[in-house]
């Protein structure tokens, strides 16, 4: 257990001094992450000695830097978690709530405890963090897309601003968005109009297609910010949203399993992570790292003391991705995500064909099947939703084939199914695909799939 003496660095104030530039003054603090966040490693591998499956796993600290130190221990799995979650609690935090992940074809629904301590402590951190910052005149206004799926997660505290929570999960709640966003709030002391705007890719896109629909006019600059997560976001579909909302989009990837999340960098087309996740990527058969440019495993450690209950190291996140070095202002380096390993094909060569590229590659077409879901937008109940499409490889291992389904039929129609292939290979010069329509129901059996 870590001592007060050890913890005092810890403090909200003091961690603020020292994370407060890689979260809000970016401009070529890259290089400094490592440095910044050792000492954070540190404690977090102290704080695991405590916890039953890692005191079974921990080699002797030595004189071993925080960093070399994680090296050495071998990397967990989701598997791991399963069997095992019990093990990953610390008997040092108290339970607060519990957050879970959604329930998928391949496994249950994973329960993520989280501890009254590290709730308490990152709503203290962003509380010294927003009082650091100039404060607006007015309160904002937000518009935050909720998900009971997902359980109760930590927020960032503060008095600055207030989001409505709407279920965009259901029909019903695109004309409650809707109503909000163009709505006038005489609130003495707040923004007129709501400011910002939060929720997955296809929740935006729905209610973007919506507002078009049903007539819908925001006030020119009105948005100033619009988040998404939960996908990959293809580049004619992120032009869209920008030009409806007004406002740059900005793209996170992040899991239940951690707080913390990787922003989309434009400058350099990939993610910059969070300053409370370490982050590696790893070979995906060994717990070595892979050099730049190489296709890994991205492989993360939540830090202490923003993850407290629930103890992961070295957690294999199941999504392939490629570090390279950042080109953007932020310096340091950047991680392109290529999707979920389990939908990717590995090709003899060793390199890979990810299902994250390849399935932007095919959001625009219209001509191709949809999963569809229970929101009806302007009569289609696919809005937002990737086409079906499966991926494989030959016998040799030196191609991979794209299966899709067209809507006109598989067997009909040649000419427009080799303008649909045409396109979708010029937006994937790189890959070494062969692109074949087959019958939908070949593609949708077993439920749908994640990128």
């Amino acid at each position: 257990m870590l001592s007060e003496a050890e913890l005092a660095p810890f403090a909200s104030g003091e961690l603020a001094k020292t994370l407060g530039p890689l979260l809000y003054a970016p401009n070529g603090v890259g290089e400094l992450r490592p440095h910044a966040l050792a000492p954070l490693v540190w404690a977090t591998l102290h704080h695991a000695q405590d916890v039953p499956y890692w005191s079974e796993r921990m080699p002797d600290e030595g004189d071993l830097a925080p960093l070399d130190w994680l090296a050495k221990i071998p990397s967990v799995r989701r598997d791991d978690l399963d069997r095992q979650r019990q093990d990953f609690l610390s008997p040092r935090s108290t339970f607060a709530f519990c957050s879970f992940t959604s329930s998928t074809s391949t496994g249950r629904s994973l329960l993520i405890e989280r501890g009254r301590e590290e709730a308490l402590y990152i709503r203290n951190f962003f509380a010294v963090m927003q009082a650091r910052r100039p404060q607006p005149a007015l309160k904002g206004l937000g518009l935050q897309a909720v998900n009971i799926n997902h359980g109760d997660l930590l927020s960032a505290g503060g008095s600055s601003g207030y989001s409505f929570p709407v279920n965009l999960y259901v029909a019903t709640g695109y004309a409650t968005a809707a109503n909000l966003l163009t709505q006038d709030f005489t609130w003495p002391g707040w923004e007129r109009r709501i400011g910002s705007l939060n929720g997955s890719f296809s929740c935006l896109y729905r209610l973007a297609r919506y507002m078009d629909h049903h007539g819908y006019e925001l006030e020119d600059g009105q948005l100033l910010s619009a988040v998404a997560f939960a996908s990959p976001i293809p580049p004619a579909a992120r032009d869209y949203l920008q030009g409806r909302f007004g406002t740059r989009l900005h793209d996170n990837y992040s899991m239940t399993e951690a707080f913390g999340s990787a922003a989309y960098c434009d400058e350099c087309d990939g993610y910059h992570m969070a300053p409370f996740i370490w982050d590696e990527v790893l070979d995906t058969d060994e717990d070595r790292p892979v050099a730049d440019g190489e296709v890994g495993e991205l492989t993360i450690t939540p830090l202490f003391p923003f993850a407290q209950r629930f103890v992961l190291l070295r957690y294999r996140t199941g999504d392939l991705a490629v570090r390279f070095k950042s080109i953007c202002k932020r310096g340091g380096q950047a991680i392109r995500l290529l999707g979920r390993k389990r939908n990717a094909v590995r090709l003899a060569d060793g390199g890979w064909v990810g299902s994250i590229p390849v399935a932007s590659a095919l959001f625009d077409e219209a001509e191709l099947h949809r999963p569809e879901n229970n929101i009806e937008i302007d009569g289609d109940r696919t809005c937002g939703e990737f086409p079906w499409m499966k991926l494989s490889s030959n016998e040799v291992g030196d191609k991979a084939y794209l299966d899709i389904a067209p809507t006109f039929g598989a067997n009909s129609d040649s000419a427009r199914m080799q303008s649909i292939v045409d396109r979708i290979l010029d937006r994937l010069p790189d890959l070494p695909l062969e692109v074949r329509a087959q019958p939908l129901e070949t593609l949708s059996t077993g439920g749908t799939w994640k990128l």
